[in-house]
C-alpha cells in the first residue's frame, strides 16, 4: 500500500491500527493511554501483527519521505457491525443491544470500564486525521478518552427496551455476551 501511495504521489496515508497493541498493559488503566508512559506489549497475534504493521508504515514513511499517520482505534461498536463470518463475535455493546431489542437477558462477565467508541465517530476521527493540515504527531489514540462499563449501557437500553434484563455473572458462569 505504501509503495502504491509513494508511486501515485498520495499526500497522506492514515494507517488504522488498534489499542490491542498494548495487550494487558492497556487494560484497566486509570488514565488514558500515553505513548511515552505506556509502551506497547501486544500479546495476541492480532495485536502483534497490527503493531508490526504500524512500525513498518512509520519506518518506510521516514525512509521515503511520506506523510503517514497512525490512528490506534479504541474498541468500536455500532451500526456498522454485521455478522460476516470474518470476526469471532461482535462487540459486547452490540451483542447486548441485539439481546435488548429482542427483549432477552444479557449475561456477561465483569469487564470494567472500557473505551468503547461508536463506529461513525471512528470514521470521523480517521477523516479528521486525513484532512488535518499539519498533524503534530505521527501516532494518535482514537477513542473517547472516557471509558464506561457495560452496566451503564444496559441501564440506558433498559429504558427503551421493555422486557430487557441483564446481569454481570461470575467468570465461571456461562455468559451469552463475550468480549
Amino acid at each position: 500500500m505504501l509503495e502504491t501511495a509513494r508511486a501515485r504521489g498520495v499526500r497522506r496515508l492514515v494507517h488504522a491500527s488498534t489499542g490491542s497493541v498494548y495487550g494487558a498493559a492497556g487494560i484497566g488503566c486509570a488514565e488514558p493511554l500515553d505513548e511515552e508512559r505506556d509502551r506497547p506489549l501486544p500479546e495476541s497475534m492480532y495485536g502483534i501483527t497490527k503493531y508490526a504493521a504500524e512500525r513498518a508504515c512509520l519506518r518506510l514513511a521516514e525512509l521515503w519521505g511520506l506523510d503517514v499517520r497512525v490512528g490506534r482505534l479504541a474498541l468500536a461498536y455500532g451500526r456498522w457491525e454485521h455478522e460476516s463470518g470474518l470476526r469471532d463475535r461482535l462487540s459486547p455493546p452490540t451483542q447486548i443491544a441485539q439481546i435488548a431489542f429482542a427483549g432477552g437477558e444479557a449475561v456477561f462477565p465483569p469487564l470494567g470500564d472500557t473505551d468503547y467508541i461508536y463506529g461513525p465517530d471512528i470514521a470521523r476521527a480517521l477523516l479528521a486525521l486525513l484532512d488535518a493540515r499539519a498533524p503534530s504527531h505521527r501516532l494518535y489514540h482514537l477513542g473517547t478518552g472516557a471509558p464506561w462499563a457495560l452496566p451503564q449501557w444496559c441501564k440506558l437500553l433498559a429504558r427503551h427496551c421493555p422486557g430487557f434484563r441483564w446481569r454481570e455473572a461470575p467468570a465461571a458462569e456461562a455468559c451469552n455476551v463475550r468480549p
